[in-house]
């Protein structure tokens, strides 16, 4: 799984990402499953996806969407909106876009190798 930016979220032992519905049958995953992490393509660990949830946008809370996109390139999240325009920022032109009413998964991760400097830290 790729991130686009290092989130502080990564910084703790249990971390969500926020995909789309089919993210988990597009990347053949399930409660278990182990992936490599990545920021800009860069490795940075190794994490065991512990929990999933799906859930429309309206329905997260508002610390949760900002602990899911707090980071030190981005504004804080104020509203609900600010955090639908960032997952739009993301998306490539002419693709959908997210809002209040989108539903969308909530991948829970677990880390069981992460990348201290230029050692690896065993979880």
């Amino acid at each position: 799984m790729n991130f686009s930016h290092y989130y502080d979220k990564l910084n703790y032992a249990v971390f969500p990402t926020v995909r789309s519905v089919n993210y988990m049958d597009k990347h053949n995953l399930k409660i278990g499953s182990i992936d490599d992490i990545y920021v800009k393509r860069k490795f940075i660990g190794r994490a065991k996806l512990i929990v999933y949830q799906i859930q429309k946008i309206k329905e997260m809370s508002l610390n949760f969407l900002r602990y899911d996109s707090t980071c030190d390139e981005f504004d804080e999240i104020i509203d609900k909106k600010d955090y639908i325009d960032l997952l739009n920022s993301f998306l490539p032109a002419g693709w959908g876009h997210n809002r209040l009413t989108t539903t969308k998964a909530i991948l829970w991760w677990k880390w069981i190798l992460k990348r201290v400097i230029n050692n690896y830290e065993v979880l």
